[in-house]
């Protein structure tokens, strides 16, 4: 798949996270939490434990809505993700058992360091981590899922939401009797590859007054794109992301309007 030429020079983009999702690592338990670390120190100084993001992967066939609740019958404790972060908090590398993942968080006055910047920083903290892996003997890093999300915080200002977003209602078309107070969309679209084969979906989310973080100036646009790699080796699989790229871009361009586009100063 040819690139997607969508190029801003001051996008309203806030975080940008690649990870790849393998099967669990047999060997990995609580005692390498500390050998993981220091294969990322020297980069990443600051840490902190987390609870396991779970293992989700993208299935197709009959859709069902309701989550039923599950009780999980555990032989030992659930071993932490570990949160590594630089010393100005711009990147992070999270791992745990069966993910691996990196990330780069805007900070006051940094720029957008670019998609093919940040894809090149993740693939050297890969191959770390599967130096790590091979090092400790943990098995073979089998992936079964890639992700990419970027998280957009636009300003609202004075504008209506249509103004920014395509095809959203707005206050001005309720009437006045009623005052908006917040909208919440969440959508999901297939993504295929080149044959037509489903292999992952786009998820969006669409949330206005954005209340991260106590800010409700914002509106909080979030994509997070996950396909199934045609490749389980983590090296291989790395260039797929591109997929997750042009998805992604195609529906941020069709989202938005064209008057967002020049304020944020497209390039391409």
């Amino acid at each position: 798949m040819g690139e997607r030429g969508l190029s801003f020079k001051n996008p309203p983009l806030k975080e940008v996270s690649f990870s790849i999702q393998f099967q669990p690592l047999p060997g990995f338990h609580t005692g390498l939490v500390g050998i993981a670390w220091s294969y990322f120190r020297e980069s990443y100084p600051i840490v902190e434990e987390r609870d396991e993001l779970p293992h989700e992967v993208e299935v197709f066939g009959v859709l069902n809505t309701k989550r039923t609740p599950q009780l999980k019958l555990m032989d030992r404790p659930a071993c932490p993700r570990l949160l590594c972060l630089t010393a100005d908090k711009q990147f992070a590398v999270q791992i745990q058992k069966d993910r691996f993942a990196f990330n780069w968080i805007h900070q006051d006055k940094d720029e957008y360091p670019r998609f093919d910047k940040l894809k090149a920083l993740f693939s050297e903290e890969v191959k770390k981590f599967l130096k790590f892996s091979e090092q400790n003997n943990l098995g073979e890093v089998n992936v079964d899922q890639l992700e990419l999300t970027y998280v957009n915080w636009i300003p609202k200002e004075e504008r209506s939401l249509h103004d920014i977003i395509h095809d959203i209602p707005g206050e001005e078309r309720h009437p006045s009797d009623i005052e908006f107070e917040q909208l919440a969309l969440n959508l999901r679209h297939i993504i295929k590859d080149a044959r037509n084969k489903k292999i992952g979906r786009l998820h969006t989310t669409l949330n206005y007054p954005n209340e991260f973080k106590g800010d409700t100036d914002n509106i909080l646009l979030r994509y997070m794109a996950r396909i199934h790699p045609h490749s389980k080796n983590a090296s291989e699989a790395l260039s797929e992301f591109i997929i997750l790229r042009n998805t992604i871009n195609a529906s941020f361009e069709s989202m938005t309007n064209k008057d967002m586009h020049q304020e944020w100063n497209r390039e391409l």
